[in-house]
């Protein structure tokens, strides 16, 4: 079992499918700074104009501050109470979310569900259609049985997960701590003190983006095992993760945002948006039900190539 892990951590690095998924990360990671921090602006701006505007109606800031706030969710609408302040709470995250501090957990959200699930999917694939694109389905059947060379693949794909993470919120912090002078920058434009919120535990994060790699990759395994295809898969996921809410009232992300919007914080330009339309319980079903999919691909992929089962 060892050689066949560690036969496929070197065909993986030696293919350059690390190289080139660490440069996926990265474009994600700096796509996420400059988004969050337009949208940082953009707060600055839209919050100047609402104070303008309540101010001619009589009301200020500290008068709105000192009032609660509330958020009532109908359908695909939001009814605020109390918007100034909303909007003071949201400028707030929003100027946190390029902080060096937390550009980290900025960088997770917005890979995590922008960037990580086509990415995997394609790793996936890939690592399910090297042997058969290089032929080595035979010589290597006759080493290990099949079972233990999908258990390879897969710790594969695990340890491709973690990096991952680990990986962006790395490059997270690194992007934050070169970005710094701006947050400060958009600070100092703001005539208030900010009430910086409290970031959630980044390890929570990392290790769900993790799970999330693991989940996508295991499913492109799947796909490249069963169809012995990189491409047309590929072109219907990508349909079903980022067509389908253009297209249809439900989004299919929403299912790991249900437990997402437990754990990360959606302070910067990726935000979660109303309804979710599904609750935490549908959320689990699915999801168990998705590994029982996966499972049984994985034990029917053994009747699509009979080579490699021992």
């Amino acid at each position: 079992m060892r050689r066949e892990l560690r036969s496929e951590l070197l065909l993986f690095v030696h293919t350059r499918q690390a190289l080139a998924a660490l440069f996926v990360l990265t474009v994600g990671v700096v796509l996420s700074y400059v988004g969050s921090r337009s949208h940082a602006v953009a707060a600055v701006r839209g919050f100047e104009e609402q104070v303008a505007r309540f101010a001619h109606q009589g009301i200020t800031l500290e008068a709105a501050l000192a009032a609660p706030v509330a958020v009532t969710t109908s359908g695909g609408s939001q009814t605020i109470d109390n918007p100034l302040k909303y909007d003071f709470l949201q400028l707030s995250a929003a100027v946190r979310a390029v902080e060096p501090a937390s550009m980290a957990a900025t960088a997770l959200d917005f890979v995590t569900f922008l960037v990580v699930p086509l990415l995997f999917l394609f790793l996936g694939t890939r690592i399910a259609l090297v042997d058969r694109v290089a032929g080595t389905v035979g010589f290597r059947a006759t080493r290990q049985s099949w079972s233990t060379i999908v258990l390879a693949k897969s710790l594969v794909l695990a340890v491709a997960a973690a990096a991952a993470a680990l990986a962006t919120a790395g490059l997270g912090f690194l992007v934050g701590g070169a970005g710094q002078l701006f947050a400060g920058e958009v600070r100092d434009q703001v005539a208030y003190p900010l009430v910086l919120p409290e970031s959630r535990a980044l390890w929570a994060k990392i290790a769900l983006t993790a799970m999330v790699g693991l989940g996508f990759g295991l499913v492109g395994y799947l796909m490249g095992a069963l169809t012995g295809s990189s491409s047309w898969p590929l072109v219907l996921a990508a349909l079903a993760l980022f067509m389908a809410p253009f297209v249809v009232a439900w989004d299919p992300r929403n299912v790991m945002a249900v437990f997402g919007s437990r754990i990360y914080d959606f302070w910067g330009q990726f935000e979660l948006r109303p309804p979710l339309p599904i609750t935490v319980a549908d959320a689990g079903l699915l999801v168990g039900l998705y590994a029982a999919v996966v499972l049984a691909g994985v034990l029917l992929s053994a009747r699509r190539i009979p080579s490699m089962r021992s």
